[in-house]
């Protein structure tokens, strides 16, 4: 997780070193950041979780063998939004509050595959019965609502910590699959499909760190690593238990937490 943290931290003390410059093209620096401000940014999410693939088999007795798969994907996605907050500075100190509201590809998915095959009846004719489980994790609208606490440095350059709630739009669901073949009784053997979801407003902290810098009158950028750490997610099983597998017992899990780095573009008035 460190090395994680490690690469979009450095991105963003990258755009700190290139902020002198910058503000260059503003002139000698002489306002204030005190104020209200609007702006939009744009960004990248990571994961915590790491991708991963599975494979099995096939395995087993000369008379029944089996097989399984299993993945899961990770939120890797680009993102944006729009932001808003007030600064009031005292000295070289800035205190301010920012809220802002993201969308983007926050999702991630985990796959399980289950098949036994085999042979049955007098002329030993193949069968086969395949559990699939897909369970997948989204996230909806974010919001969040930061305090920020922040240096001003020479030229119109802001250095600054943020950290408060985060608000998402969670989602959670799950399918289940079971698919038989060759089998003389379908209808002793339970198949189908069986489906859940849940939806819910969940909320968690968020810390960052961030440079800003006026580049021209009333105009800042600006970059900005946080990491966002909402709760962990369970999928239910299908609600199908087969031989014991498969069941609500044994549920996908997701974790909460991802890195985000984003640049801005704010107008201060």
């Amino acid at each position: 997780m460190h090395k994680m943290i490690v690469g979009p931290l450095a991105a963003t003390l990258l755009c700190a070193g290139a902020a002198p410059a910058l503000a260059q093209s503003a002139g000698d620096w002489g306002g204030t950041w005190s104020g209200f401000y609007a702006g939009i940014y744009g960004g990248y999410a990571l994961d915590t979780d790491a991708a991963s693939s599975q494979h099995l088999g096939p395995f087993g007795n000369g008379d029944v063998t089996y097989q399984m798969d299993s993945s899961t994907s990770r939120i890797s996605t680009l993102f944006g939004g729009a932001t808003a907050g007030y600064n009031a500075q005292i000295g070289k100190v800035v205190l301010g509050v920012e809220s802002d509201v993201s969308v983007g590809g926050f999702s991630k998915s985990s796959t399980g595959t289950l098949t036994m095959s085999g042979t049955a009846g007098d002329d030993d004719h193949a069968v086969s019965i395949s559990v699939e489980s897909v369970s997948s994790y989204s996230l909806g609208p974010m919001a969040s609502f930061r305090g920020r606490l922040g240096v001003e440095a020479p030229q119109g350059v802001l250095f600054y910590l943020t950290g408060g709630l985060v608000v998402a739009d969670r989602t959670v669901a799950s399918t289940m699959t079971i698919s038989t073949t060759g089998l003389d009784d379908e209808d002793s053997y339970p198949s189908g499909t069986s489906t859940s979801s849940t939806q819910q407003l969940v909320m968690g902290p968020t810390i960052g760190v961030g440079v800003e810098s006026m580049v021209a009158e009333h105009i800042s950028l600006g970059a900005e690593y946080a990491y966002v750490a909402l709760p962990e997610a369970a999928a239910a099983g299908g609600g199908i238990d087969l031989f014991g597998l498969g069941s609500d017992d044994s549920p996908a899990s997701f974790a909460g937490g991802f890195h985000s780095l984003k640049a801005a573009l704010k107008y201060h008035f």
